[in-house]
């Protein structure tokens, strides 16, 4: 039989499905009633287990045509030639669809019968995919290229959430989401730098999907990650920033109130928080009170906080300046007994007082005055800077 030769490596999605067969396959027990296959290298036909480092190839080649071989997850390294009318069914077991391995040499399965049905299978590493010539134009089992890179993975940081703050924890553990991808996930590629959009090389550094890292220096980080499908496509990179502050640099004066404080920073369950000292607000002393020229005026001492030089400083000024009074109002003739003085005012130690620079006394001018035609006697004595009598 001559064979057509189409290379390329491929993931098998699906169900093919041949005339009749199709029905069968979507009403299959998984549980299989024919033969099963594991990964660890064994298969059975309803009877006693048996290895081999090829159970796909054995148990086609120990089946009977129109048999069903339900091949469990995993990922089988075999060169699978199928030359009769089976059906080969991937089996859910939480691990993904069956990938079978050809490491590079020949092809991962061979089809050489046109009555095969495939379904949800990977095939990777492949140099080719063979079909017999005679059935090309009539098959309905269709090779299937997967292109389709993975799609970014998603990540997070429970150490870091927020890529738009600090956290002062230098060791920041990574977690992503693995990407929806008809081929499945094989591998991760992840890498952690100061570049905001570094995509990582071809290489797996895990199949996990967490990274940790520790005792990073005092910067702005970026944790990049790709993924590969088990059909060898790479897929774009995603990107996380973590910030990690050094809690001294914050040290120093801080605004508090209408004053300030002087904080010293320290690392408290990964992000950074202070003690302060130094605490202070603006306040007014009383009022002092003192002379400028004859007048009396009044001021107080105003104490200003604000940082200065990185430290909480105190800054004193007088203020609130007022005129109390204006001791030359009270110049003027006053009475002291019967003397009347003249004082002549002005200020002195915030405090008016006065200098008395002429006087004289009202009893002086006691005596017999004329009254009408007649006279009378009449005493003096001084009343509001005046001589009465």
């Amino acid at each position: 039989m001559n064979e057509k030769i189409i290379t390329v490596a491929i993931a098998f999605i699906s169900a093919f499905v041949l005339l009749t067969t199709v029905a069968s396959v979507t009403t299959l027990d998984c549980d299989c009633g024919n033969l099963s296959v594991n990964e660890t290298g064994g298969w059975h036909d309803g009877g006693d287990l048996n290895l081999s480092c090829t159970p796909i190839s054995h148990a086609v080649d120990n089946a009977t045509a129109g048999e069903t071989i339900c091949v469990h997850s995993g990922t089988y390294y075999e060169n699978v030639n199928v030359n009769k009318q089976l059906i080969l069914l991937s089996v859910g077991t939480g691990g993904g669809k069956p990938v079978v391995d050809a490491d590079g040499i020949g092809s991962a399965i061979r089809r050489s019968h046109d009555d095969l049905v495939l379904a949800g299978f990977a095939a990777i590493n492949a140099s080719n995919i063979s079909m017999a010539d005679d059935v090309v134009d009539e098959l309905p089992f269709t090779p299937v290229a997967d292109g389709e890179p993975p799609e970014a993975p998603i990540i997070s940081s429970p150490t870091h959430p927020d890529e738009n703050l600090s956290y002062c924890n230098s060791s920041p553990v990574f977690s992503w989401t693995t990407p929806v991808n008809q081929s499945g996930i094989a591998c991760y590629s992840y890498v952690l730098d100061n570049s905001a959009s570094t995509t990582p090389d071809e290489t797996c550094d895990t199949s996990e999907n967490t990274s940790s890292y520790t005792n990073l220096t005092f910067d702005t980080w970026y944790f990049h990650v790709r993924a590969k499908d088990d059909a060898e496509n790479w897929g774009p990179a995603a990107h996380f920033r973590v910030q990690i502050a050094n809690c001294d640099t914050h040290d120093g004066c801080y605004v508090y109130d209408d004053g300030c404080e002087d904080r010293d920073y320290y690392c408290s369950e990964g992000t950074c928080t202070y003690n302060y000292s130094n605490r202070h607000t603006d306040y007014y002393d009383g009022y002092v009170y003192y002379c400028s020229g004859d007048t009396v005026r009044k001021h107080q001492i105003f104490h200003d906080f604000y940082c200065d030089g990185g430290v909480c400083t105190e800054h004193t000024s007088w203020a609130e300046d007022q005129l109390v009074e204006n001791c030359s109002d009270y110049d003027g003739w006053y009475c002291n007994g019967d003397l009347r003085e003249y004082r002549d005012y002005y200020c002195s130690g915030g405090n008016c007082t006065y200098t008395v620079v002429s006087s004289d006394n009202c009893s002086d001018n006691d005596g017999c005055y004329v009254y009408g035609d007649g006279c009378e006697v009449r005493d003096y004595y001084c009343f509001e800077g005046s001589c009465t009598y």
